[in-house]
């Protein structure tokens, strides 16, 4: 039997209201989350050494160009230095991505941080485990 489109149907349907600025309501999440400081405060208590931003791979249409400039506003308000923060691309089996595709995907906002794509294939380094008893590893 052949798949036509009225053969398809969608259980829910998304629907998603037009937002006239992205940037101003993800910077108001970072600010103000539901039930938690916000990241600028979390990150002051905490005072890490290093920041790790884990994002897709050029595979996934990810907005970035709204949601990393205003996280890294955030983190930079938080003392936060660039040469702290390091992006990991989650390639899964993939790739890694290309100097171009990093741009591409992640925006002209990550020019001048660390990025590194995730191996799944090299050397791994055991971690620990975290509390919810999730392997913690590292390429």
């Amino acid at each position: 039997m052949e798949l036509r489109d009225e053969h398809v149907r969608t259980v829910v349907k998304p629907s998603f209201p037009p937002v006239n600025n992205p940037e101003f309501l993800i910077e108001a999440a970072l600010h103000n989350p539901i039930a938690s400081p916000g990241l600028a405060e979390i990150i002051k208590n905490r005072r890490p050494k290093m920041v790790v931003i884990v994002v897709n791979d050029h595979t996934r249409p990810t907005p970035y160009n709204y949601i990393l400039p205003p996280l890294l506003k955030s983190l930079t308000k938080a003392g936060v230095e660039p040469n702290e923060i390091i992006f990991l691309v989650a390639t899964g089996a993939h790739r890694g991505n290309t100097g171009h595709e990093h741009i591409e995907s992640l925006g002209a906002a990550v020019q001048n941080y660390r990025i590194v794509n995730h191996d799944c294939r090299g050397k791994l380094a055991f971690m620990g485990v975290l509390s919810n008893k999730i392997l913690a590893v590292y390429a």
